[in-house]
């Protein structure tokens, strides 16, 4: 009830919904730049250019919604953004520290029983050995689903990692719980890493389709690759890498 609410004053007011994301409203504004409203239950987020034009919008909904908190984004959904120099960073530090304390992997050592790179080498799935019992079963599926979230919202350097082990939450052995411990001990020695994106004024898009082509740090680019039928199933993975400003912006693993 509320999602409709908010969201049938803001198409009255000139807002257009995202088609690929009900919760993202977009408005061309009278000086030209835009405004961008972004919904998660009763959390939203003022995106633009322009802040005088934003603050004038604000005003807007206020006269029509209680809203109890107006300042720059620095927290929202466990991430969290900094200005660094020209350019921003956006992490989860603080979430994945505490995935790792939860699973009582955090001292004050972080450097110890770390590893290199989040997938174990040589990982396959076997049926055939010890399955995990319910309670240990709970808490990879619980894991799993967090480490799900960091990787699509900041670590995309763990997206094949665990789309891999969110192939094997219903029954899971013991092989998938040493990968799971694998990619905690990697982001133990990585947990407070971040993308950084560098400020820039270039807008231009360019696909490549070679990669000895080096593309320009600051306009957008992308990859895309696929294996042929090298799953055990017999299928095919693909992924692919959109950067922009110096930092990724959309990723996948399949």
């Amino acid at each position: 009830e509320w999602y409709e609410t908010l969201g049938d004053e803001l198409l009255a007011d000139g807002y257009t919904m995202c088609e690929s994301d009900p919760c993202v409203f977009y408005k061309i504004l009278e000086d030209g730049s835009f405004c961008i409203v972004s919904i998660y239950v009763d959390d939203g987020l003022q995106l633009g250019k322009n802040g005088a034009s934003l603050q004038n919008e604000f005003e807007r909904l206020l006269k029509r919604f209680k809203i109890s908190d107006y300042r720059d984004a620095d927290y929202l959904l466990s991430i969290s953004k900094e200005t660094i120099g020209n350019g921003t960073i956006i992490h989860q530090s603080n979430y994945t520290k505490s995935i790792l304390e939860e699973m009582q992997m955090w001292d004050d050592d972080i450097t110890k029983n770390t590893r290199p790179s989040p997938m174990a080498v040589n990982y396959r799935y076997n049926p055939n050995i010890t399955r995990l019992d319910k309670k240990q079963n709970t808490l990879y599926r619980s894991m799993v689903m967090k480490l799900s979230y960091l990787s699509q919202q900041t670590r995309a350097d763990i997206t094949y990692a665990v789309n891999v082990l969110t192939q094997y939450q219903e029954k899971p052995t013991t092989g998938e719980w040493k990968a799971l411990i694998h990619i905690l001990r990697y982001l133990k020695g990585t947990w407070d890493f971040g993308l950084y994106y560098k400020r820039t004024n270039k807008s231009d898009i360019t696909i490549l389709t070679n990669e000895d082509v080096l593309p320009v740090e600051h306009e957008p680019h992308g990859y895309a690759d696929a294996s042929f039928a090298n799953e055990d199933n017999r299928k095919s993975r693909s992924g692919y890498l959109f950067f922009m400003s110096g930092a990724i912006v959309s990723w996948m693993s399949k």
